[in-house]
């Protein structure tokens, strides 16, 4: 039979492990990444000191930031190698370089294109305001360099979208480590809660860059047809598009499976949690019940997904399905290079 003070330290065992400094915080993340194709083959085409992205020294903090440094190693990558292509070329022609997933990655070269920010001309103020990476990656944001995704317009949005999809990828990839490691199976309901409403927050930038990427093709349509030729001749470009949209829509379609499975496995652990509307009755919550009389909640971002949802079912952005090129997967991609 267990002590009463044996016991105590198992209980209190794992809190204590998440708030413990870390040596070698470099050497953790590798190790972490472990349990991630994605976050394994990210990290191992990189050579740099990642761990600045953890902002804080012990479990807590990095979990909290893995996925930023998978995402922000993913544009190191591609920082590297398209800047090893322009000294290659002669004519020093632009280039953009995107990671599909573990195994596939692909480079593309591209003519001039126009700023992302003069989609402010169509994009109404309310939607720039409510969007919330719009300021940031499209239109508000002022640095002595622009962005990659306001300079490079479609091109540059794409790269961000797809470091975004592999941040939510290694989240999703994650799933078996939190339930051996950090959630005790299905007996620690609040670090499923939060470890679900993370992931509910890395779908938001889906959508989010589809619209983006809509509203570029739009207005390159109506004021540069020459630029909307290009893009639309473009197949090489068209098939990272289409691959990044699988991939990402893949993980999303992961997200909505594993939820309400997630809250049965939970509820028959003998946790009791539930999806219910939050006081804003727009957004839905994952409770966790405390106590007989108190819960906490925790952000699953339906609200915005919806909101989101809604915009791309406008008929104006049927122009992302004409620049899909349909019948093109991960397995079948590289006829389509040809």
């Amino acid at each position: 039979m267990l002590t009463r003070t044996l016991l105590l330290l198992l209980l209190v065992a794992p809190m204590y492990a998440a708030a413990q400094p870390i040596a070698n915080m470099h050497r953790e993340i590798l190790q972490l990444a472990q349990h991630s194709p994605t976050a394994t083959a990210i990290l191992s085409r990189v050579d740099y000191d990642f761990e600045r992205y953890v902002h804080g020294n012990n479990w807590e903090a990095l979990l909290k930031g893995f996925g930023t440094v998978v995402h922000e190693s993913a544009h190191h990558h591609n920082n590297n190698v398209t800047s090893k292509h322009w000294q290659q070329q002669e004519d020093k022609t632009k280039s953009e370089h995107y990671i599909i997933n573990d195994s596939i990655e692909v480079l593309l070269e591209f003519e001039k294109v126009f700023n992302s920010r003069k989609l402010n001309k169509i994009v109404p103020d309310s939607l720039q305001k409510q969007i919330f990476r719009y300021p940031d990656y499209v239109g508000n944001r002022q640095v002595p360099l622009p962005l990659a995704s306001q300079a490079h317009g479609i091109y540059g949005l794409m790269e961000e979208w797809s470091a975004y999809h592999l941040d939510a990828r290694t989240h999703y990839e994650l799933f078996d480590y939190y339930r051996q490691h950090q959630c005790d199976g299905y007996n620690n309901a609040e670090a499923w809660a939060k470890y679900m409403s993370t992931f509910a927050g890395n779908l938001v930038p889906y959508y989010e860059f589809k619209l983006f990427m809509s509203w570029y093709l739009q207005y390159a349509k109506q004021e540069y047809p020459e630029v909307y030729q290009r893009l639309m001749q473009h197949h090489k470009l068209r098939l990272v598009y289409t691959l990044i949209d699988n991939q990402y829509g893949e993980v999303v379609q992961h997200y909505k499976a594993m939820l309400p499975r997630l809250v049965s496995d939970l509820n028959a652990a003998g946790n009791a949690v539930e999806i219910a509307k939050g006081f804003s009755k727009k957004e839905w919550m994952f409770y966790v019940s405390t106590s007989k009389r108190s819960r906490k909640g925790y952000g699953l971002f339906e609200g915005e997904l919806q909101m989101l949802i809604d915009l791309l079912h406008r008929k104006e952005h049927a122009v992302l399905n004409a620049f899909r090129l349909e019948g093109a997967t991960i397995d079948n991609y590289e006829e389509y290079l040809e």
